[in-house]
This record gives C-alpha cells, structure tokens and sequence, in this order.
C-alpha cells in the first residue's frame, strides 16, 4: 500500500489487497474480504504538515496522521476572575 502524493490538500492512498485464504465449505469458496487493485482520495483540511505524513496499516485499518501546524491550533489563555483572586483557563482560536 502506498499513499501516493499529497497535492494541494488531497491525499490519494493506494494499493492492492491480496487474496487471502479461501474457507472450503460445503463445496464453496469462501472469502471474507474482497481483493484487487484500490485507490480513494480525501480532502484533507488546511492548515496541515503535508510534509510529516505517517501511516499504519493494520488487520485491514488504515491509520493515517497528519500533524497539524501550530498556529492553527487552539491557544490557551488566563482568564483572571475580578474579585477572587482566581485564575482560569480558557482555550481561544486564533
């Protein structure tokens, strides 16, 4: 399995599952998971770290993770509560 480029923000993962062991009953072939050639895009959302792209595939999932740049996440904030003496945190958007 490959996940191919990333270009302006659409990952296209591909590869191919092989066929895996059939179960003879009663005559039939069975087979719990299809197989062949696959390939999917996803959209992914900006702002990204498209250049630290990981992934793992594992007993058929497929985990892709994908940081995201700092300045596009949440920051922290004191919040000081008049009268109390008390601090609190908030999280704020940038």
């Amino acid at each position: 399995m490959t996940l191919g480029h990333v270009t302006d923000n659409v990952l296209t993962p591909r590869g191919e599952r092989k066929l895996g062991v059939d179960v003879p009953r009663d005559g039939y072939l069975f087979s719990e998971v299809a197989y062949g050639r696959f390939e999917g895009t996803l959209t992914l959302p900006q702002p990204l770290k498209t250049d630290q792209v990981s992934a793992r595939y594992e007993q058929g999932v497929l985990e892709i993770r994908i940081p995201v740049v700092e300045s596009a996440l949440p920051r922290k904030v004191t919040v000081e509560v008049a009268g109390s003496g008390e601090k609190m945190l908030a999280s704020a958007a940038r």
